[in-house]
């Protein structure tokens, strides 16, 4: 379903997010009737902050997204902040409907990408958050300020 995406198989979550040795990520899985799995929300909760760092599934299954955000709501009643960043804008409107804001219309991400005679690297990618070294640095500074603060 994507132009060009990172590849999100086990080995690529277990790494980025099971086995990051500083932050604690859970993962909000939505399976169909048939027990079949549709879909996989990458969470990490800092305090009353919840990011949405990770989607795998349908980026344009706006119904099934918007009751995945229902869900990260319902079970962090004391958050005050949710943030997400994605450049699908079939997820940006399911997002919206859950009452997000949109801040940009694409996230500011270098991109370096490894298909031969890419002329436009920076373009047609699925994004999210989790996708960033940012990530990775932020979810750090969120653990050593918690140790600082206790």
């Amino acid at each position: 379903h994507f132009t060009k995406a990172v590849v999100r198989d086990y080995r690529y979550l277990d790494w980025k997010y099971q086995r990051h040795p500083l932050a604690e990520y859970r993962f909000l899985v939505a399976r169909d009737t048939h027990d079949q799995l549709e879909a996989i929300m990458v969470v990490r909760v800092n305090g009353s902050t919840v990011r949405i760092v990770d989607w795998v599934g349908v980026p344009d299954g706006s119904a099934l997204i918007r009751g995945m955000v229902t869900r990260c709501v319902t079970d962090h009643p004391n958050a005050t902040v949710f943030t997400v960043t994605t450049s699908n804008a079939a997820m940006g409107r399911a997002f919206e409907h859950c009452g997000f804001f949109r801040g940009r219309t694409q996230p500011a991400f270098f991109v370096r990408s490894t298909i031969p005679d890419d002329a436009a690297p920076e373009q047609d990618w699925f994004i999210m958050g989790g996708d960033s070294d940012g990530e990775l640095l932020l979810a750090a500074r969120d653990r050593f300020s918690q140790g600082e603060n206790q």
